[in-house]
């Protein structure tokens, strides 16, 4: 690496705060993601879907069915 080595209030970021880090960042989306295929697993999920293709999941039902 050219340069200086990255600091947060003086201090050395290493590797082992940049890798606690990209932990953290990536914890919310897999969670999210596995709580989403968890629910799509259950047959009331798939039954509450009132709009087909992409955005099923995302929009509300049609109030005319």
């Amino acid at each position: 690496m050219v340069g200086r080595t990255p600091e947060y209030l003086r201090k050395r970021i290493g590797y082992a705060e940049m890798r606690w880090v990209v932990v953290y960042a990536l914890i919310p989306p897999t969670v999210i993601l596995a709580c989403s295929a968890i629910a799509l697993a259950t047959g009331n999920a798939q039954s509450s879907m009132g709009n087909t293709g992409a955005h099923g999941l995302t929009s509300a039902p049609s109030p005319t069915g």
